[in-house]
């Protein structure tokens, strides 16, 4: 079980930055082939439009989730559950995504701002299309003080953490730990619930890396000397990509459903085309078909 539990939101950006230094290394091993894929993409975000500083955190605040003292026993995990698909509609707002597009060029790894915008709103419009099949209604986010604004990305960098965890569910040797995983991430984004009625929020996190030609260039003739010496090389991942996507309960402070997509490729095409938005309905509409089941609780 990860610790989800900050005592004021001020512990809560500096565990968000520990956070990013951690997500740039794991994008890092994306670009190098890595294996695992952690899921999270708020560690380096393009020059888009960043929310002004929050004031100090004050006990009136809304808080993320406060963790427990050391002593008597946790009071038990609060149920959770996704919305039922079926006729009722329950509106949904869409958090802003922290999906990032990367380059993985001669010179290193890059984000890239123009394909990220256009990956994001083609996420965001994929979803919406999900969503409708599903009973659900996607709907932007109200006007945020800048203070809310912090508190939003206080809590989606919690989030984050509960559905890298998760993901790793999937896995034979960790379906021991389902019992005991807690996906609270605190009340603090009740006040959106109060504002516009919405139950649930949507959030649309990952990152994708793709390798330049020069990059694949060198990397295919580094192949073919290695072969004219009679070596075999097996190519690591230039590529690769995760998009995750889950529903906030706003009442109770949990995430109520997620998926995950993780793929790589050795000469860099990393999976799906998010930028094409044709490839990016199908792609959300293979993550949604399991809704409202999440794969990776199941046995």
């Amino acid at each position: 079980m990860i610790c989800t539990g900050f005592s004021a939101a001020g512990r809560s950006r500096e565990f968000l930055v520990r956070y990013r230094l951690r997500l740039l290394v794991s994008v890092a091993l994306v670009g190098l082939g890595a294996i695992y894929v952690p899921t999270s993409s708020a560690a380096q975000e393009p020059p888009v439009a960043a929310p002004a500083a929050p004031p100090a955190a004050s006990e009136t605040e809304p808080s993320v989730a406060k963790s427990s003292p050391a002593g008597p026993p946790a009071a038990p995990m609060p149920t959770v559950a996704a919305p039922a698909a079926g006729p009722q509609t329950h509106k949904v707002l869409l958090l802003p995504s922290t999906f990032i597009e990367f380059q993985n060029a001669v010179s290193g790894l890059e984000a890239i701002p123009d394909w990220t915008q256009a990956a994001r709103k083609n996420l965001s419009d994929a979803a919406r299309d999900s969503l409708q099949t599903t009973g659900l209604q996607l709907e932007e986010l109200p006007d945020l003080t800048p203070q809310e604004v912090a508190i939003v990305h206080d809590h989606i960098a919690v989030a984050q953490l509960i559905v890298g965890a998760g993901a790793q569910y999937e896995d034979d040797d960790w379906h021991k730990h389902r019992a005991d995983f807690d996906r609270t991430f605190g009340d603090g984004l009740r006040f959106l619930h109060e504002r516009t009625g919405a139950d649930y929020a949507l959030l649309i996190d990952g990152a994708q890396v793709r390798q330049s030609g020069g990059r694949m260039a060198m990397r295919v003739l580094g192949t073919l000397a290695a072969a004219a010496g009679g070596i075999v090389v097996v190519s690591p991942g230039g590529g690769g990509e995760v998009l995750n996507v889950c529903l906030l309960d706003l009442n109770n402070g949990t995430v109520a459903w997620f998926n995950s997509s993780r793929s790589k490729n050795p000469f860099g095409t990393a999976g799906a085309d998010l930028r094409n938005a044709a490839t990016t309905q199908a792609a959300m509409k293979e993550l949604f078909q399991s809704y409202p089941n999440i794969p990776a609780l199941a046995d």
